[in-house]
């Protein structure tokens, strides 16, 4: 299910064979569907979201991530910042 998430969540949203073949022996071909469609939303509000520089509202505080490789600026991921 994870490695449908990721592949859903690249671009291009190719869904290799053996993939769908696995999900579909796990969870049946409504649960393809309904993991698909909740991905899909996620990938919406988050690419929303970032068009629109929209902060978290500090509803679940967590420890700030860490990060192994190197990291690209979040000013040069942000809309409108200089």
């Amino acid at each position: 299910m994870l490695r449908f998430a990721d592949v859903l969540s690249s671009t291009p949203a190719d869904v290799p064979d053996d993939l769908y073949g696995a999900l579909l022996q796990l969870v049946g071909e409504a649960g393809i569907v309904e993991l698909a469609s909740a991905i899909a939303w996620e990938n919406y509000r988050a690419r929303f979201n970032r068009a629109f520089n929209v902060e978290a509202e500090g509803f679940c505080l967590l420890p700030p991530p860490t990060f192994r490789g190197p990291r690209p600026s979040d000013d040069a991921n942000r809309r409108g910042t200089t």
